[in-house]
């Protein structure tokens, strides 16, 4: 049996005790993304029209600032060629 799971694109989230503090999020939690891991904060919120929704705020976990781990989206956008312009005679 394998002691490894692939966490890759899976989170959990758990209930928050807000205390006296009513800014603090309802839920938070962590999630993996492509090797990153983040820390997830929900909010229960209430629409103009009275539905009920949660906001969602991600950002990057205290170990991959440690660790100096970055987005791994973001190093691939930035090392991926820059695509060359088409010119293929169609003059509009």
């Amino acid at each position: 049996m394998a002691d490894q799971y692939d966490n890759n694109l899976r989170g959990v989230l758990f209930h928050n005790d807000k205390g006296d503090n009513q800014n603090r999020p309802d839920m938070t939690g962590n999630v993996e993304i492509d090797g990153t891991k983040y820390r997830v904060a929900c909010w229960n919120k209430t629409s103009k029209n009275g539905n009920s929704f949660m906001s969602m705020s991600l950002s990057l976990a205290d170990e991959n600032i440690q660790s100096g781990q970055t987005n791994y989206a973001a190093q691939a956008q930035a090392q991926a060629p820059a695509q060359a312009a088409v010119d293929d005679g169609i003059p509009f």
